[in-house]
């Protein structure tokens, strides 16, 4: 309807639930590497470096762990170069991390 989509009231339960809303409507690539566990925004540096490739295994983030990888992944995304994101939404209606 050509109005910019807002987060707020997003009921993610878990990191999953935050990939796959920032997949769906911000992000042109957003993949979670099985073996080392960061969240990878570029698909050549994810085709590359990580997956299969990845040589830095990691237990996988649970309980507090887990807001700490959504504060690397927010701080990731305020930071990305141009082309990452789809647009510019996220920066206007979701906070800035400190």
């Amino acid at each position: 309807m050509g109005r910019d989509r807002s987060c707020n009231g997003l009921d993610a339960k878990n990191m999953s639930d935050v990939r796959r809303h920032l997949s769906r409507y911000h992000v042109e690539f957003l993949e979670l590497c099985k073996i080392c566990n960061v969240h990878v925004l570029d698909q050549t540096e994810f085709a590359t470096s990580h997956g299969v490739r990845c040589a830095n295994p990691q237990k996988q983030h649970r309980g507090k762990a887990a807001e700490g990888q959504w504060m690397s992944l927010a701080k990731q995304l305020f930071t990305a170069p141009p082309g990452v994101l789809r647009n510019r939404a996220l920066a206007k209606h979701c906070p800035e991390p400190d």
